[in-house]
């Protein structure tokens, strides 16, 4: 069984330790039933975050995570299976953290759950609140991760 996340740190801040320890992964494979996957995450500034989202979204704003699932390669051609990409806004992710009062490595780790959701073909705009249950359940089974 192999996982691969691919952290790009695009932004000039200094990237903190343990956004994505491999026990957190292993603990979120485990809760989704992933098995050899593959995700490229892109952390970015406000900038890059609102110029991709009016490009791909046509939304003119700011948002905190933007998921980009993959075509589903047949097993039998692949060995691992590419999820898609995420792009998670660092500035956004600080100014929610801050919000709510956490650390941003915590917000960091929700944002990477709800993105990883969706490219696992969950869509909280249209599912009749089945992806934010899924959301909650794996927070609290992983309480230790989002505290």
């Amino acid at each position: 069984m192999t996982r691969t996340v691919d952290l790009l740190w695009d932004v000039e801040e200094e990237q903190p330790e343990h956004l994505l320890s491999a026990v957190f992964l292993e603990a979120l494979e485990s809760e989704l039933n992933l098995v050899d996957w593959e995700v490229a995450v892109r952390v970015v500034s406000d900038g890059e975050m609102r110029r991709i989202n009016k490009s791909f979204r046509s939304i003119d704003r700011i948002t905190d995570v933007l998921s980009f699932p993959a075509v589903l390669y047949n097993s039998a051609v692949c060995e691992r299976r590419h999820l898609g990409d995420l792009l998670i806004c660092w500035a956004q992710t600080l100014r929610q953290a801050d919000k709510i009062g956490q650390a941003a490595a915590v917000e960091f780790r929700f944002l990477f759950l709800h993105g990883l959701l969706h490219l696992l073909g969950y869509d909280h705009e249209n599912d009749r609140g089945e992806m934010m249950k899924v959301q909650a359940e794996i927070k609290k089974k992983l309480k230790r991760f989002f505290m």
